[in-house]
């Protein structure tokens, strides 16, 4: 008899402390939706945008970039001619701003960007010119320690070389 009663004893014992440590105290905090803290970490749904003054974790994606870096803005030109500014036939001069490629007979509104390293961007721009409108995408890769431009268009292929207007 002493024997089942120590074995009841010992089995309610046991169901309580599995029951108690299920159970969240009564002065554990509680997130804003309600839910309780596990292994002492509340468990709080992110709403809205995240604050600007933390730091990503290292191993996160950057947030979306949605200009052309500062290292590309500029005059570029594909001849000497192209960098003057007193000339109003510079046919090969591109001008890189923030959010456009401006040629001298079209331009190109940045509409998305698809990859960014400090020395290459890959972007789809919206072109209006001579009366029509397309979209392109291509690549600027800066070469020779930022000094030239390479420029490799998309459909149709071809890469162009502009140097930095001083």
């Amino acid at each position: 008899m002493r024997l089942r009663t120590f074995s009841s004893l010992l089995l309610t014992t046991a169901a309580t402390l599995a029951l108690a440590a299920c159970q969240k105290p009564a002065d554990a905090p509680v997130s804003e939706n309600g839910a309780g803290a596990v292994n002492g970490v509340d468990s709080v749904e992110t709403i809205g945008e995240p604050d600007a003054n933390i730091a990503p974790p290292a191993n996160s994606v950057s947030p979306a970039i949605k200009e052309i870096p500062t290292a590309f803005l500029g005059r570029w030109g594909m001849a000497r001619n192209d960098c003057d500014p007193s000339r109003d036939d510079a046919k090969g001069l591109v001008t890189v701003t923030p959010d456009a490629l401006k040629f001298y007979e079209s331009m190109g509104r940045l509409e998305s960007i698809e990859g960014v390293s400090p020395t290459e961007v890959k972007a789809t721009f919206a072109f209006t010119g001579e009366g029509q409108s397309w979209t392109k995408t291509m690549t600027l890769a800066l070469d020779e320690g930022g000094t030239t431009l390479v420029r490799t268009e998309q459909d149709p292929s071809g890469t162009y070389r502009h140097q930095k207007c001083d």
